[in-house]
């Protein structure tokens, strides 16, 4: 709800802006033909929806929190992810990944075409994060120390966020499905 305060006074500020140079500085010199007031108007109200627009745009990327893979959908942060896990009560699938990493994709299509997994995958909540994440690497420090040796790595979760099971490489598919459908 936050961001749509700040999209709304950003526009308010480029309106305002607009308002003050045209109305307020009409006796200047420069402003002493129409025109020129005018055309000065235009482009600091152009500024300021641009400089909007992009502060906007910046905030909208921030906010995505979701990632559509093979018609799965990853939550893209631990909070969200966890709140929905409580709230629904299953398990978690936390898939570290890097976008360069070609067993990392490997899994992707492992995922797609597995249909043990599949069914796993779209039974619990599915949280996704790739190395440059801030969640990645609070994970990497804190909780996960086998995180610093290889990618791709996967961590099933309770509800509560304790782990249950832990799996590095895309090979292991028939033991993660497993952990995920256990009770």
């Amino acid at each position: 709800m936050n961001q749509y305060f700040l999209e709304f006074g950003l526009l308010i500020t480029g309106l305002w802006g607009l308002a003050v140079t045209y109305c307020i500085f009409p006796g200047l010199p420069f402003f002493k033909k129409k025109w020129k007031r005018t055309v000065v108007a235009m482009i600091t109200g152009l500024l300021s929806i641009v400089a909007t627009a992009s502060a906007i745009s910046t905030n909208y990327k921030q906010s995505i929190t979701m990632e559509n893979i093979n018609g799965l959908a990853y939550y893209r942060n631990k909070k969200d992810a966890m709140r929905i896990a409580d709230e629904t009560n299953k398990k978690v699938l936390i898939s570290f990944h890097a976008p360069l990493c070609k067993p990392c994709r490997i899994f992707d299509e492992i995922s797609l075409n597995n249909q043990k997994l599949r069914e796993a995958l779209s039974n619990c909540i599915l949280l996704r994060l790739y190395e440059a994440d801030d969640d990645f690497n609070d994970f990497a420090l804190d909780e996960v120390p086998e995180l610093n040796i290889s990618l791709p790595f996967y961590l099933v979760l309770s509800p509560q966020g304790d782990i249950l099971y832990k799996s590095m490489g895309p090979a292991d598919a028939g033991n993660l499905a497993d952990a995920l459908q256990t009770k």
